[in-house]
Formats: C-alpha cells, sequence, structure tokens
C-alpha cells in the first residue's frame, strides 16, 4: 500500500501532477489484487494474511477500507504476520488439527 508515502517524503510542486497520477493508479492496482485476493479466498474456503510495512495514510486508503470490510486486516510488518501464522499453527497441534512434528 502506498498510501503512506507523502508522510515519508513531501512531494515537490513540479512533480505533483505525476505523484498523483501515480499514487491514483497504485491504488487502482492495489484494489485490484485485493479482488483477487478475496476471489480465492472465497473459491478455496482459506483466510489470509497480509502484511502492510507502511502506516499512517495507508489506514485511511480505499484499499485498507475494502481489506477491512472484509474482515483481511494486515499486520503491520511480515514478522508480525509470521509470528501470528507460528501461534495459529501451535494452537492447532495442541487442538490435534494439525499434525505436527
Amino acid at each position: 500500500m502506498v498510501g503512506g508515502l507523502t508522510a515519508l517524503m513531501p512531494v515537490p510542486d513540479m512533480l505533483k501532477d505525476k505523484y498523483d497520477r501515480f499514487m491514483r493508479e497504485s491504488e487502482e492496482a492495489e484494489l485490484g489484487d485485493v479482488d483477487r485476493m478475496l476471489d480465492m479466498m472465497k473459491r478455496y474456503g482459506k483466510p489470509v494474511v497480509a502484511a502492510s510495512m507502511l502506516s499512517g495514510s495507508v489506514v485511511k486508503s480505499r484499499v485498507y477500507e475494502k481489506l477491512e470490510s472484509n474482515h483481511v486486516l494486515p499486520y503491520p510488518t511480515p514478522e508480525r504476520a509470521a509470528r501470528a501464522l507460528a501461534r495459529l499453527v501451535e494452537y492447532s497441534e495442541y487442538r490435534g488439527i494439525a499434525g505436527g512434528e
């Protein structure tokens, strides 16, 4: 999600139009990716774990809103997402649902 880039670096006036177009196109591409991901979730009946390394204005983006409305909230880092998955595996092994080693 690229919505948090302006917080990292101000955009010079002479590049504002190009930057705005880039941001719109990036958001549209990400919305398409989210649609495909949600499609696969429904088709295969499997959950998805997402991670986003940007914060701040990302939470206000249309991409984040779409994820949130479909009960997919991105973890703030890939490491946090991996830890959550590891805990789910441990819990499923504890419950006898998954075969661990």
